[in-house]
């Protein structure tokens, strides 16, 4: 993909984040248009341009394993992290729904859609992709830029870098988290791997599916329990 491409693709975002601040909430809008709106500027900085949507060619098995390898890896790094934060709540079985529903079960959502499918498609589809260009981009750069760190595609030279963009992704999630420890321990979790993920493959579309897989199981498993 080119630059245009980006930037398009950020136009696109921006008309999304319209439409949920319109006929979703302003709460979920508002903040999502400013992450959508902080990228859509950054594009014009050579920095940030290095790290692409999806580079040509890569093929769309590639990115949806790579996807499905990386929430397999979450879910039994953060499993197991819950042995110990939280044994209540730790899942029964590693591959089964019981780590999401635990998840879910600490997850608030700020929305006032009771349309199912406007939820699913919301959290599920178009929040994971803005989160993906704004922490994976923006915010990661931004990092490499503070620690005055030269932008090298490398998970080992830039592991600080994914550190910091884990806590940040957290931290973004202290409300919807309800503030719970294991539940924030698997956000950095998550965010620290899709950091790691972009830093070796030089672009957002994998850690894009990984989030987008994460997030429409989450959903599910809420509008299961009725929520």
């Amino acid at each position: 993909m080119g630059f245009q491409d980006e930037r398009l693709i950020a136009a696109g975002l921006s008309i999304a984040t319209v439409f949920l601040y319109l006929n979703v909430s302003p709460e979920v809008g508002t903040p999502f248009a400013i992450m959508t709106l902080l990228y859509l500027i950054s594009l014009g900085s050579s920095a940030f341009q290095k790290i692409e949507i999806m580079r040509t060619p890569t093929k769309i098995s590639e990115i949806v394993g790579v996807g499905l390898v990386a929430l397999s890896g979450w879910v039994i790094l953060s499993s197991f992290a819950l042995q110990y934060l939280a044994p209540a709540f730790a899942p029964q079985s590693v591959f089964s729904l019981d780590f999401f529903q635990a998840l879910s079960a600490q997850t608030q959502i700020p929305i006032l859609s009771a349309d199912p499918f406007v939820r699913f498609l919301t959290y599920g589809v178009v929040i994971p992709i803005i989160e993906t260009v704004f922490f994976l981009s923006f915010v990661l750069v931004f990092w490499a830029k503070a620690l005055r760190q030269p932008l090298v595609f490398s998970p080992r030279q830039m592991l600080l870098v994914a550190v910091l963009v884990g806590a940040t992704g957290s931290l973004f999630h202290l409300t919807v988290r309800i503030a719970q420890n294991y539940a924030l321990f698997a956000d950095f979790l998550f965010f620290f791997i899709s950091a790691l993920i972009v830093l070796k493959y030089r672009e957002m579309s994998h850690a894009m599916v990984f989030h987008i897989l994460n997030n429409s199981i989450v959903v599910y498993t809420l509008l299961v329990a009725g929520r």
